[in-house]
């Protein structure tokens, strides 16, 4: 195993660095659950060197190691069970089918994952999909109502990187890609010369998360962190023109970007940094913060037990993952609730809790309910309380 230990920043090349964290032992993929708990207290771990670069501000781990973990057909992240992220992915659905007149062409999805998006995008406007993803449980040619769509089990890379396409997303997967610069400049290349094909990537806003000091956020599997000029920059080395850099979703904890190739003579000038003392400032104030975050929860849970109350965790997700990885006595909780049925069943890579339905609940009865991701807090509580529960709610922000 390699670990990305560049002394230079991946994106812009500069040797103007500042390490301000190191988290050792997380579970190396948030992807993938145990099927036992003996399983899961054996999970591989690895470790996160965060470092800024003080030029572009691109966020990097350069403890990442190659090859330490693998995307392979079990991964599964979805959140398009929740009805508030299903809301947001319907309405990115069809702004993007207007604003790129996505109607009977051709749509090519980077790591698509379960394929639920890009579904949407040949459904509303009648297209033919492509889907590339080495997660894929299957592969071939789905019919989808007027189209269809090719589904393809790997990585994308340049062998089909020049398929003849009209529209090309990526959502939350550039950040989990080892050389993001590298992915970049093949899709450009792969578009050509003569056409100038859109781009949609999405990614998590680490301008916002540092801001916000959302500290379960930071999973192994990530190995950079875009703030809206590393983003930018990004692209515009890779051989794009930017036309819209912005925040999305619940409180902007993503970011989206969209492009065009830039071509003939035509150059665009490499956007320069503007916050440069902010990012610095909220970096820094993330590391004094996030031990005493901790700590918080640490004796909150203790407390929990002395009173001898009942507690379950909600959301099995990446945050969910990392923050019973990260406090402790959290493990003192045998179960955690999920929505997402592929995760039921399943364990905690490295603290061990049962994967359980919300059906659970009725049997479990539990006191208090820690959530995991305060985003989806509104829609946990309406189904709790549709199940004649009453417990209190603890979110983990």
């Amino acid at each position: 195993m390699t670990k990305m230990h560049q002394p230079d920043c991946p994106v812009c090349q500069s040797k103007e660095r500042f390490d301000f964290l190191e988290v050792s032992g997380l579970p190396v993929t948030v992807g993938s659950l145990c099927t036992t708990r003996e399983g899961a207290f054996r999970a591989t771990k690895g470790d996160l060197k965060l470092s800024l670069c003080r030029n572009c501000t691109y966020i990097w781990n350069r403890g990442y190691e190659h090859g330490k973990h693998e995307f392979i057909p079990g991964y599964e992240i979805s959140l398009h069970y929740s009805s508030t992220y299903q809301r947001f992915l319907d309405d990115l659905a069809k702004r993007l089918v207007k604003d790129y007149q996505l109607q009977s062409k051709t749509v090519l999805e980077i790591a698509c994952g379960t394929g639920h998006f890009l579904r949407m995008l040949c459904r509303l406007g009648g297209n033919t999909g492509i889907g590339i993803d080495p997660v894929l449980e299957h592969e071939g040619v789905e019919e989808l109502g007027l189209g269809r769509i090719s589904f393809h089990r790997e990585k994308f890379s340049k062998g089909n990187a020049n398929l003849d396409c009209d529209f090309i997303c990526c959502r939350q997967a550039l950040h989990a890609i080892e050389d993001p610069r590298k992915l970049i400049e093949t899709v450009c290349e792969g578009i050509g010369e003569n056409r100038q094909t859109p781009v949609y990537f999405e990614v998590v806003n680490a301008a916002s998360l540092f801001k916000k000091q959302v500290i379960w956020q930071l999973m192994y599997e990530y190995c950079s962190f875009f703030t809206p000029d590393a983003l930018s920059r990004l692209f515009t080395v890779c051989g794009f023109e930017v036309c819209r850099v912005q925040p999305c979703y619940e409180d902007d904890q993503y970011l989206q970007i969209e492009a065009v190739p830039v071509r003939g003579a035509r150059k665009t000038s490499v956007p320069e940094a503007t916050n440069h003392h902010a990012i610095l400032d909220d970096v820094t104030a993330f590391s004094k913060g996030f031990r005493k975050k901790i700590d918080r929860w640490e004796t909150e849970f203790q407390e929990i037990q002395k009173l001898g109350r009942r507690a379950i965790v909600w959301g099995a997700g990446g945050r969910g993952i990392n923050f019973m990885n990260l406090v402790k006595a959290s493990q003192s909780i045998p179960y955690v609730v999920d929505i997402n049925p592929s995760r039921q069943g399943g364990y905690i890579p490295g603290s061990g809790q049962q994967v359980v339905a919300p059906a659970f609940l009725q049997e479990y009865r539990p006191d208090v309910i820690v959530l995991t991701n305060p985003t989806y807090a509104r829609e946990v509580r309406e189904q709790v309380v549709g199940m004649g529960l009453r417990c209190d709610f603890l979110l983990a922000s």
